[in-house]
């Protein structure tokens, strides 16, 4: 068993209803939950390029640019690990964590 955190709370977004997906993090005894599940894309590094400094998530350090040239935001997991542990050290109740009932 591992604790499982709203990734929608800890990117400071208003939780909606029941995330659908999971997923648990490698090397980490934590699991995300999350709305949806566009995809997978591989993209080779030149396509990854460092998000503006006026990003509005802390999370979001890079930008993807796929083949069809949206740009995408990357979570950055070691980020959003880092914020669980924090929080837990501060407030260990479930409504402090994002920790999904």
């Amino acid at each position: 068993m591992v604790p499982v955190y709203d990734l929608r709370a800890l990117l400071g977004h208003g939780r909606t209803e029941a995330p659908r997906w999971l997923v648990v993090a490698a090397g980490a005894i934590v699991a995300l939950a999350f709305d949806g599940f566009d995809g997978y894309l591989k993209l080779p590094p030149e396509r990854i390029a460092p998000s503006a400094a006026g990003d509005a998530c802390f999370h979001v350090h890079e930008l993807a640019r796929p083949a069809d040239g949206a740009l995408r935001p990357l979570v950055n997991l070691g980020s959003v690990l880092m914020a669980i542990r924090q929080r837990v050290h501060q407030d260990p109740s479930p409504a402090s964590t994002g920790v999904t009932p």
